[in-house]
């Protein structure tokens, strides 16, 4: 689930005199700990790990640029797009930016977007079904359907 379904659930409403502890690493958007501050927890943070960027493999970009099928690209995270896109030759980055892509929010729908990605579409949630869902709705060209 992304920060804004998990700070939508009821049980973190009021959190007043509650303690939480976040389990994550340094970076991300860090909308969680300031949201259940406002809402009364006490918030103890955890970076356990750490967000490394991982050389994209030569072969998968081959893979993306060969592609005769339409592609789809999930988006579950604004910082992975940024990565690949920052990361990948400009020949790959134009094949991208002509896949469906299923973000996984609003926010990321938008994200896309800005990012020159013209076929986006919103699935209902950030689960696989919902994303699979979404890639496949009658919104999709024919050929993925």
């Amino acid at each position: 689930m992304d920060s804004e379904g998990l700070l939508a659930l009821p049980a973190l409403q009021d959190m007043k005199d509650y303690e939480v502890g976040l389990v994550t690493a340094p970076g991300g958007r860090g909308e969680i700990a300031p949201a259940l501050k406002a809402r009364g927890a006490r918030v103890l943070r955890a970076d356990v790990y750490a967000r490394e960027p991982v050389a994209l493999a030569s072969r998968a970009l081959q893979q993306v640029r060969e592609a005769r099928a339409p592609l789809v690209l999930v988006l579950s995270s604004g910082e992975a797009l940024q990565r690949v896109l920052d990361a990948a030759p400009a020949d790959t980055v134009a094949v991208l930016r002509r896949a469906r892509v299923v973000a996984a929010s609003a926010r990321l729908a938008a994200l896309a977007r800005e990012h020159g990605f013209t076929d986006v579409v919103q699935a209902d949630g950030p689960r696989p079904r919902d994303l699979l869902a979404a890639a496949v709705s009658p919104l999709a060209p024919a050929a993925i359907r």
